[in-house]
């Protein structure tokens, strides 16, 4: 529900901007960027909130309660078109043709007149937000997750990232998700973005009454909770499994993944267990009762360099709510072992696909002592960084920033 009254430093809501949110990515509590945009406007207010999704649409159960809600889906046979062989000219149609094919979004948008627009900059619908924010003379603001510009095929890929920087450039507030995004985007495109970490729901911290050292009895037990996208967090699910093999330990995958999917992805294999999707409220008292460790992998694939280095792990904001010892993987290059690095006590870190390294963090993970000891250390980092007050206060000062979206200039074909 919206704040009755502001938290220490967040401003109260009446002053914050009429606010119309557009993106491809759905509000819901669910994972990923929808749990970020969530949990940012999760305490909007509602009678100043439109909530217009134009890609996957959110489920009812996961929305933000009373909240106004519309879904204006992209052309439905384009949308078909991305899971054929025609996907890179399906991706080029779709972004030449968005801020046309949603044209009932400018209805919604004009009925509820908005003071300012969010979005977020994945899949399309960010340029139909950016033409809105033109149309109207209004401030614009951005959430980057993911390096978009290289998340397209050939054929797409130079027109997005042209839009993107033009997009980017123009905005009122640019909110990246790391340090080295922020320091990335500076050097490509010469203006400040403003370091937002994805951060905890409401009301949620982490607390330790007592160490938490997971189960008590049998070998170790290591889990991984969240979707498996992509080869290269596959791999490394395989990869530590058949360390966790040697040493007669087991992992444990909630999440989406079906038996079908884990065979496909080289995962079936004797101790992996897969426990299927846990509500986001029963996760943390799941993990402290079933596992010793949690794994938080990142990519060692050349082709994922760039999101490795730039994107962030936002489901660190949950796993240090457990009181258990991270278990972090990735290539020394990634935001998540640079995290970990600049915060000693975080968790075990292992920076190459060396077996040898990743049989020595589980050795060591073995010792109770060691385990309780990074369980109380990645608490207490985690209500540090991953504070909703601190995020909500810098997200609102961004929105109530005034500057608008240049109709002129080198980087005026956002409006196309």
């Amino acid at each position: 529900m919206p704040l009755d009254r502001p938290a220490a430093g967040i401003q109260p809501a009446e002053t914050l901007p009429r606010l119309l949110y557009l993106a491809d990515t759905p509000v819901e509590q669910s994972c990923h960027g929808s749990a970020l945009v969530y949990r940012l406007l999760s305490e909007y207010p509602a009678d100043r909130l439109r909530i217009i999704e134009v890609g996957e649409a959110s489920i009812p159960s996961r929305r933000l309660a009373n909240r106004d809600y519309h879904y204006c889906p992209q052309p439905r046979m384009l949308l078909r078109a991305l899971n054929t062989r025609f996907r890179q000219w399906a991706e080029f149609i779709l972004a030449r043709v968005t801020t046309v094919a949603l044209s009932r979004v400018d209805k919604i948008a004009a009925e509820f007149q908005p003071e300012s627009v969010l979005t977020v900059m994945h899949g399309y619908g960010w340029m139909k937000a950016f033409h809105i924010a033109n149309a109207l003379n209004l401030p614009a603001h951005c959430i980057v997750h993911d390096d978009l510009p290289t998340m397209f095929g050939s054929r797409c890929g130079p027109y997005i990232a042209r839009r993107f920087e033009e997009c980017y450039v123009a905005a009122t507030s640019r909110y990246c998700v790391s340090t080295a995004m922020a320091e990335e985007y500076q050097k490509r495109y010469g203006c400040h973005g403003d370091v937002l970490l994805p951060s905890r729901a409401t009301g949620v911290s982490g607390s330790l009454t007592m160490p938490v050292t997971g189960k008590d009895d049998g070998p170790i037990t290591v889990a991984f909770a969240g979707s498996v996208n992509g080869q290269g967090y596959a791999e490394a699910l395989r990869h530590l499994a058949e360390c966790l093999a040697e040493q007669d330990g087991r992992l444990f995958i909630y999440g989406p993944l079906t038996e079908s999917a884990a065979v496909a992805a080289g995962l079936q294999l004797p101790n992996v267990t897969l426990r299927g999707m846990i509500p986001s409220e029963k996760l943390v008292e799941t993990l402290q009762r079933d596992v010793d460790v949690v794994f938080v992998p990142m990519s060692f694939a050349p082709g994922d360099r760039i999101n490795m280095t730039i994107a962030f792990p936002s489901k660190l904001t949950d796993c240090t709510l457990t009181g258990l010892p991270l278990l972090i993987y990735g290539p020394e290059y990634c935001s998540a072992v640079r995290f970990a690095k600049d915060n000693s006590g975080l968790g075990e870190v292992v920076t190459t696909n060396d077996p040898v390294e990743m049989h020595g963090a589980i050795k060591r993970l073995e010792n109770p002592l060691h385990r309780a000891a990074l369980g109380e250390s990645s608490v207490f980092l985690g209500n540090h960084y991953f504070s909703l007050d601190s995020s909500l206060k810098q997200f609102y000062t961004g929105l109530n920033r005034k500057s608008l979206v240049p109709r002129t200039g080198p980087h005026n074909r956002c409006s196309d």
